[in-house]
């Protein structure tokens, strides 16, 4: 038996990062608190985003424990600040005018999201066959989705934290997923990305499971970079899931290819607390596998969670591979010995944040903390 080589996901639980340079000259900086519009407590973990008059976005940040922000503007003009937080409404500010190295303050107020909403409108947002009445619900979802997973991003590119990861490489047995061998470490250290991704246009034109000239074979899994992209919502399209089992306190948004291409993509689910809308886990597999492998088993899942920063983190996350073996099956009379291509193991490499330390303290990481 000849083993096909593979090459897996590349995780990434970094002792370094890349620090945010500075700007020349004198900066242009909106600072400000967010608090609750009933209580008046300082909010953290608000996504703030600095707008220019022409909708592009300038500036992305995360209001600190005390609810404080400053996000700096590229250059002189006029701008608005939005914010929003996971079952909050989304609030913005009226429009700012910033001259060069001029700093202002703001003081938004964001409410509870009350039994009536407004309507949400979503830019690219496809739906899969979504029956009538549910598109609404499925742009609030996302809405709600889109903010931890930009949460997440923004905490990793401007909070790096230090915490200690155990990580993990797992040979399974494909029909039961029973663990045949282990490899695994504990590292201290700053993190920086579970696992890299490349940029969602280049997976729509190469797909999620590339071909090395070595013989080996790499496998991509979606970050948030790439599910937020404009060619990811436009490559795939969204349902609205009920949790069911012991997964019915939970509601997904389930996405999928558009288009039937004959190249590796990935189809999952993205899933909500019920009742807070904070993001909990997402589950995908991969579709137009190697050698015709439709295994449900291969796929990844990572697991979403909420600091008392405010941060948010993938807390926990695994990627399970298939590895082919060729077997040489008997020929007709006279003719060489015929090889076979068949699915032997699987391969899981994975991870989790046991301990973080951030703002001088330590958070054991395992549930999020509640509001």
């Amino acid at each position: 038996m000849r083993l096909l080589k593979q090459i897996c996901w590349r995780l990434l639980i970094a002792m370094t990062v890349t620090a945010l340079a500075s700007s020349p000259g004198r900066a242009q900086i909106v600072r400000g608190t967010v608090v609750d519009s009933v209580s008046g407590i300082p909010m953290s973990g608000v996504i703030i985003t600095l707008f220019t008059t022409e909708g592009r976005i300038a500036a992305v940040g995360l209001t600190s424990e005390s609810g404080d922000f400053a996000l700096r503007a590229p250059a002189p003009g006029t701008y608005s600040v939005d914010a929003k937080r996971i079952g909050r409404m989304r609030t913005s500010s009226p429009a700012v005018s910033l001259q060069q190295g001029e700093t202002t303050n703001l003081r938004l107020a964001i409410s509870p999201v009350g039994a009536s909403l407004p309507d949400v409108r979503v830019t690219g947002l496809n739906t899969c066959g979504q029956r009538s009445g549910e598109g609404h619900s499925l742009a609030e979802l996302w809405e709600d989705t889109r903010a931890a997973l930009t949460a997440t991003r923004v905490t990793l590119e401007q909070h790096p934290f230090t915490a200690t990861a155990v990580r993990y490489t797992r040979q399974l047995d494909p029909g039961t997923l029973k663990v045949r061998n282990e490899e695994r470490n504990e590292q201290f250290g700053l993190i920086a990305a579970p696992f890299s991704s490349v940029s969602s246009d280049e997976l729509q034109r190469n797909g999620y499971v590339i071909g090395q000239p070595d013989g080996s074979t790499l496998y991509h899994a979606p970050d948030a970079n790439v599910l937020l992209s404009d060619s990811f919502l436009a490559a795939h399209c969204f349902r609205v899931e009920k949790g069911k089992g012991i997964n019915s306190s939970l509601i997904g948004i389930t996405f999928q290819p558009v288009y039937t291409q004959y190249m590796p993509d990935v189809t999952g689910t993205l899933w909500l607390d019920r009742q807070t809308h904070q993001l909990h886990t997402m589950d995908f597999r991969y579709t137009q596998l190697p050698h015709g492998t439709r295994s449900d088993k291969v796929g990844g899942h990572l697991q979403f969670v909420r600091l008392p920063t405010g941060a948010w983190i993938i807390q926990k996350w695994w990627l399970r591979m298939p590895l082919f073996g060729t077997t040489a099956g008997p020929g007709h009379t006279g003719l060489p010995r015929v090889a076979t291509v068949r699915l032997i193991a699987i391969q899981e490499e994975g991870g989790e944040i046991v301990t973080s330390t951030a703002a001088d303290s330590v958070t054991r990481v395992n549930k999020p903390p509640r509001d």
